[in-house]
């Protein structure tokens, strides 16, 4: 009699645990299908793309504004050396439009992401020199705050070798350097060695792209807590 009444307990335990190992599976098939449409639904990664040009409204010599260039996605920054400013507007730069005039001999802009999950990527500009700037080269770099140095080069296409006669002009560089989410990018200039004229180098279509990485969703985050309360209840269960 004791022996039949504990295996007909044993059954019912069994057929509950059978249930509720059945109940789990159930939700957690369905939190798998609200996954996989949150996944479906939600945005994909995001690329911005932005081209500077130029300050509207101002006129020659005009100091470059310290945040000019700023998105909701990067925040730039652009170097200030008193009492000649590093960056200066100019319009019709020889012909060529308006451009960001490099009055010092070192200049820079840095590139910083409003938020964690944004990578910033530098991806051109021209580089122009106004005729009879002499022989001007240029050391360019693009430097992360936890990456290090990521891309440079020298221009010199408008130095005495390359421009005979002193004609000026402009050429494209592209970097084509991102840095890490979160990371603080920095574009230089330095023609501290250059034989060039001062003030008569300048840079335009300053083209960067802000990346935003989409953050995980409510439904993964459901699917974690289901997932890790299932594990934990089954391991109960076998102990």
């Amino acid at each position: 009699m004791a022996f039949a009444r504990a295996a007909h307990n044993w059954f019912l335990i069994r057929g509950e645990l059978l249930m509720k190992i059945r109940n789990w599976r159930r939700k957690l098939s369905a939190t798998l299908a609200a996954v996989g449409a949150s996944y479906a639904a939600s945005p994909v990664q995001a690329n911005i793309t932005t081209t500077l040009t130029g300050v509207p409204g101002s006129v020659n010599n005009d100091p470059i504004p310290a945040n000019h260039g700023s998105t909701a996605e990067t925040l730039l920054a652009w170097s200030e050396v008193l009492p000649d400013d590093d960056w200066d507007q100019y319009t019709n730069w020889d012909g060529r439009g308006d451009v960001y005039q490099i009055n010092d001999r070192v200049a820079s802009i840095t590139f910083t992401p409003a938020n964690a999950n944004i990578k910033v990527a530098i991806d051109s500009f021209d580089l122009d020199e106004w005729s009879g700037g002499g022989d001007t080269t240029v050391e360019w770099s693009v430097s992360g705050s936890v990456s290090g140095l990521l891309s440079s080069g020298i221009w010199d296409d408008k130095n005495a070798a390359n421009d005979p006669s002193d004609a000026g002009g402009r050429t494209l560089v592209s970097p084509l350097a991102m840095g890490a989410a979160g990371e603080t990018l920095t574009l230089e200039f330095d023609h501290s060695a250059s034989a060039g004229f001062i003030s008569y180098l300048a840079m335009d279509n300053l083209t960067f792209s802000s990346t935003v990485i989409p953050e995980p969703s409510a439904a993964v985050m459901a699917w974690l807590g289901v997932g890790g309360l299932g594990a934990l209840a089954m391991r109960r269960k076998r102990s």
